[in-house]
């Protein structure tokens, strides 16, 4: 897992804005999809676009539903509730949660079932960049995505290994839509990199969004200079946004 290193300490005052980096570049963090669901009225009231209402369902799940002492299903959740962190502009907080959830992650991969946690360790890995990304770490970032693209390699040979099959069906569906976004951050990341100390144009972000509306999927065999350009995954009716309405759900810890 990558730890924050000395001298490198986040500064809460300094960021990007997360909704310039996911309307002009597609940077979002993914929503794990776990087969079976898991945590669904907090899934449900998320798609809504509800995240203050999906937090609370979520917390209340992960005190009171006797799965929370499996690994997976805390896990999942520890995931779930810092994509609905980033929502609610607590990015700070959605970077400590996903370390938690790489260090446990990381417990479990010494074990028999490491195989089972490697595609949601590439997806923390990623969802990690995107906060780095909007807490002005961008080569942070770079590094967290990289980290992802191996660990989907990982998976993807892992499978075959098994005999397998990762392109069709539910399975092959989220490692295509979660290889488009991991690659999406990356290239974002990588763009920002490249540009002045706290010079963040929204006309530079432009610029660069035509480049990332071809993304193909990591599973293929092929290098990523052979692979032919497909159309990136649009996941806007995944993204949340801030609700205008009190919400009827209790106040939890990270509400305040």
């Amino acid at each position: 897992m990558a730890g924050r290193s000395p001298g490198t300490a986040l500064d809460p005052t300094a960021s990007l804005c997360a909704a310039e980096l996911d309307a002009e570049l597609g940077v979002r963090p993914i929503w794990y999809n776990a087969q079976p669901s898991t945590n669904s009225m907090a899934q449900y009231l998320w798609g809504l676009r509800e995240p203050q209402a999906a937090l609370a369902w979520l917390e209340m799940a992960m005190a009171g539903d006797t799965r929370r002492h499996t690994p997976m299903f805390a896990a999942i959740s520890s995931l779930h509730l810092a994509t609905i962190l980033h929502a609610l502009e607590r990015h700070v907080a959605a970077l400590d949660v996903l370390e938690g959830t790489l260090q446990l992650i990381e417990m479990q991969q010494t074990r028999r079932t490491a195989a089972d946690f490697l595609l949601l360790r590439a997806v923390a890995e990623h969802n990690m960049a995107v906060q780095q990304l909007v807490l002005d770490r961008a080569p942070a970032a770079v590094d967290s995505c990289e980290r992802a693209i191996a660990t989907v390699r990982a998976y993807v040979a892992t499978m075959q290994a098994q005999q397998k099959d990762v392109t069709g069906g539910s399975v092959g569906v989220e490692l295509q839509l979660a290889s488009a976004q991991i690659e999406c951050t990356w290239l974002a990341a990588a763009r920002v990199c490249e540009q002045p100390q706290r010079v963040r144009a929204a006309s530079r972000l432009r610029d660069s969004r035509r480049s990332l509306l071809a993304l193909a999927p990591l599973a293929g065999s092929r290098t990523r200079r052979a692979r032919s350009r497909g159309s990136a995954v649009d996941e806007s009716d995944r993204r949340p946004a801030r609700s205008s309405t009190k919400s009827t759900t209790p106040t939890t810890h990270y509400s305040k």
